[in-house]
């Protein structure tokens, strides 16, 4: 089945012109558990943060990361804000040379791509945060069972992960589906930050 899935991903990435380029100057960091994700989110801080969770093979995913690329960041070239990839192993044919090759489609310098290995963040999430998420996040549980995947969430900048992530302004799943509510959001923050100025 899991082989079918990855024969069905690889032609989907043709038909929608998302064939991997050749992995040479991305760099991909390797995750070890909740606290590594955690560090490398309160390390940004000082800007707002929009966390993907995708696997490098799913055609889906990948969409939803040239969303994002398109339009938001060449939208808003100047919008200081970091974009991380939670590269993922959703299918068999996903691996760490899979996620390089795939997030070589995506140079912009406020993308992070990062590896979870085994899923355990994926997975941890979505035992230990999903079923505290507030109401007022109408993130699709029934889409993303058992694990966080083809999932965004979008956080201001200053908030900081304790013992969970924080509440997110937006977040749901899958990333294409519920793209409006990403762009919509990023809006808001500029308008913000403009208006603080004045």
């Amino acid at each position: 089945m899991k082989r079918r899935l990855a024969i069905l991903a690889a032609l989907a990435f043709t038909v929608l012109g998302l064939a991997p380029l050749s992995a040479q100057n991305t760099t991909v960091r390797h995750l070890n558990g909740p606290a590594s994700l955690k560090a490398r989110f309160n390390a940004f801080a000082d800007r707002p943060r929009l966390v993907l969770f995708i696997g490098p093979t799913c055609a889906a995913c990948a969409n939803g990361a040239r969303y994002v690329d398109e339009y938001i960041l060449k939208r808003y070239p100047n919008f200081n804000m970091k974009v991380m990839c939670v590269w993922m192993p959703l299918f068999d044919s996903d691996n760490y040379q899979e996620s390089l090759n795939t997030s070589a489609r995506f140079t912009d310098s406020r993308f992070e791509h990062l590896w979870d290995t085994r899923m355990d963040i994926a997975l941890w999430l979505y035992q230990n945060w999903v079923p505290k998420m507030p109401p007022t996040i109408s993130y699709n549980r029934e889409f993303a069972t058992g694990f966080v995947w083809d999932a965004f969430f979008l956080y201001p900048d200053g908030v900081k992960w304790d013992a969970l992530p924080p509440e997110p302004v937006v977040g749901n799943a899958p990333i294409v589906e519920y793209f409006s509510s990403i762009e919509q959001a990023v809006r808001g923050m500029m308008v913000g930050k403009t208006s603080g100025r004045s």
